[in-house]
């Protein structure tokens, strides 16, 4: 015999429909529409970012479909990165001057300006800093600074 959760329902219980109230108030913000400073905006272009930590390096990767490399600028400042740039509208649809006659059926993809900036979880050097953009996706490596760098200490007898 399994067990059951019981949830309170009905005119037993007339605020059962507020239970769910929190999980559905944060999913509304997981789908990438707020901002790391809190501001929300729902029609800019806000690129996918993943950071990875090593022992000797941070490496952080932003996907940028449709940009070129000179359209995308990053800037390091006392370890917090910094990544900006534009992707604009490309009326991509025959007829029409401009595209001045073409309705949209389904729209889809975003477009404008972008600014993320992460703090970095380790001081970094940023001297030895490199950024490859391959085919849409930006990489930055970072290595770490060597005070930050992890190491073995031996114990002695």
């Amino acid at each position: 015999m399994g067990i059951t959760r019981y949830t309170l329902r009905g005119p037993t219980y007339p605020l059962s429909g507020l239970a769910g109230l929190p999980n559905r108030l944060g999913r509304l913000f997981e789908d990438g529409e707020c901002c790391d400073d809190g501001c929300c905006d729902d029609v800019g272009y806000r690129p996918p970012v993943s950071m990875t930590v090593t022992d000797d390096s941070v490496v952080v990767t932003a996907e940028l479909p449709g940009l070129d490399r000179a359209e995308v600028k990053l800037r390091l400042e006392a370890d917090v990165l910094t990544i900006e740039g534009e992707k604009k509208h490309a009326v991509e649809v025959e007829g029409g001057a401009n595209g001045s006659d073409v309705t949209y059926a389904l729209s889809e993809r975003r477009y404008g300006n972008f600014r993320r900036s992460f703090n970095l979880p380790s001081p970094v050097s940023a001297e030895d800093a490199s950024a490859r953009f391959d085919n849409g996706v930006l990489t930055v490596r970072l290595p770490k600074a060597n005070e930050a760098r992890s190491r073995r200490i031996e114990i002695e007898a």
